[in-house]
């Protein structure tokens, strides 16, 4: 199956040299920029979402942490207070 997606016929507008010319409507003021610096805007739009995203996934796990932390300081406190009473 995989052999005949590959080696199939291309439909219309499917890896053309001029992807420009095919955007969507709101994307149609892109055409007007060189595509290197549409290219390396985009670049940079993505690294810094993805920088974004550490940055959240960090202070996420230092949240989980501090949480687990007070979790289990908590329960050693009510052991402690269940043995000794």
């Amino acid at each position: 199956m995989a052999q005949l997606i590959l080696l199939g016929e291309m439909p219309p507008g499917r890896l053309n040299r001029n992807c420009m010319d095919s955007l969507p409507p709101f994307l149609d003021s892109l055409g007007e920029y060189p595509r290197w610096f549409v290219v390396a805007c985009l670049t940079l739009v993505a690294a810094v979402g993805l920088w974004m995203l550490a940055k959240a996934l960090k202070w996420t796990l230092y949240l989980l942490v501090a949480v687990i932390v007070i979790a289990g300081g908590s329960a050693v406190v009510w052991y402690l207070m269940q043995n000794s009473a």
